[in-house]
């Protein structure tokens, strides 16, 4: 968990002075956990989740509008065998919507965070 007090103390635009910083939170947090059977049938098969959460920002340097928060879940199962583990993750796993802002040369941007997304992967040590 983060609590992040910002505010801008010195600007060019008299406007922006003792706003906050766009697209920058004040509390984030995270959670993750995960479970490994060590014996058995299922030993080295692993199973975790956690979540996301980004609390409410500012879209623009003025602070006149402002981006919801949201929380987003994520999952994963891996199994390890030998030097091998074969792992599944997903992130944004309800594919909730939820977006970002960014200030680009004055101009006010906004676009949607990533979807639901599924990642496998293969890792050999040695």
């Amino acid at each position: 968990y983060t609590f992040l007090d910002n505010e801008v103390l010195e600007t060019v635009n008299p406007a922006e002075k003792g706003k906050r910083l766009v697209q920058t939170p004040a509390q984030f947090g995270s959670i993750w956990g995960k479970y490994t059977v060590q014996d058995g049938m299922f030993k080295g098969l692993g199973i975790g989740g956690g979540a996301r959460y980004t609390g409410s920002t500012y879209g623009n340097e003025t602070n006149t509008f402002n981006v919801p928060s949201f929380v987003l879940g994520d999952a994963m199962v891996d199994y390890v065998w030998r030097n091998y583990r074969l792992a599944v993750n997903v992130n944004n796993l309800l594919n909730q919507d939820h977006y970002g802002c960014y200030v680009r040369s004055g101009t006010d941007f906004c676009s949607p965070g990533a979807q639901r997304t599924v990642v496998g992967s293969i890792t050999y040590r040695w």
